[in-house]
């Protein structure tokens, strides 16, 4: 089990957070904005669970596979 201390920047961060969050929540974002943010949201956690299996690639370069792998899905949906 993780325990953590609780120290005032501790609980500044977690309050910020919590007000990021609710900011959020109350925000729209646009058809476009909101794939974008998948987009960046899916590499990330794809890439850190990657690497967690010990792979050796750097974020840009996951990023790179990862996008050139989204690039040839769109292309067989169009056709091409």
């Amino acid at each position: 089990m993780v325990r953590y201390t609780r120290t005032p920047e501790l609980v500044s961060t977690l309050t910020d957070i919590q007000h990021l969050r609710t900011a959020l929540r109350e925000e729209k974002l646009s058809a476009e904005q909101e794939a974008q943010l998948w987009e960046e949201l899916s590499t990330a956690a794809i890439y850190h669970a990657t690497h967690l299996e010990s792979n050796a690639l750097t974020f840009d370069e996951a990023k790179a596979v990862i996008d050139e792998h989204r690039q040839r899905k769109r292309d067989a949906r169009a056709g091409g």
